[in-house]
């Protein structure tokens, strides 16, 4: 299927081209190798060279199936392009697959605010008496929450 040449040829390239840590190119590489099973299962027949992007898809779907997080799943496909950027670079085939691949959008998590209490206490702790002064403008001592200690 997607064979030892190609994986050799690919740990290479992330190595020596692009540069990526020992840890990322073990992970791309196993996103390969998840991939060239998921071919064999579903796909037996299939070559490397005619692999589509619904091929993929499928396997992007059990992984979601699977309940792997958003930004897993972004990392599995950009390993996956990343594999099928250096097969073209090769001309071992000549469209992407994953070319117009869209990776899953990621939950956003709210910011921190601080509590009515926690800003109360740092105007409080604003030493307006005694200045310092700054070479492009006046600033005043500058305190964190955490310098404030717990409230009382």
């Amino acid at each position: 299927m997607i064979g030892n040449a190609y994986h050799k040829g690919f740990k290479a390239y992330l190595q020596l081209e692009r540069s990526l840590s020992e840890h990322t190119i073990e992970a791309y590489l196993h996103d390969v190798a998840m991939l060239e099973n998921h071919l064999i299962t579903c796909y037996p027949d299939l070559s490397v060279q005619d692999v589509k992007a619904h091929h993929i898809q499928s396997l992007l779907e059990v992984i979601n199936e699977l309940g792997l997080a958003a930004s897993s799943q972004s990392r599995i496909l950009s390993g996956l392009k990343s594999f099928f950027k250096y097969l073209m670079l090769e001309e071992v085939i000549a469209l992407n697959p994953t070319e117009l691949m869209a990776s899953p959008k990621q939950k956003r998590a709210l910011p921190h605010v601080l509590s009515i209490a926690d800003i109360d206490r740092l105007f409080a702790a604003i030493d307006i008496v005694h200045p310092r002064v700054c070479a492009i403008a006046p600033c005043w001592k500058r305190s964190t929450v955490a310098d404030l200690g717990s409230p009382s």
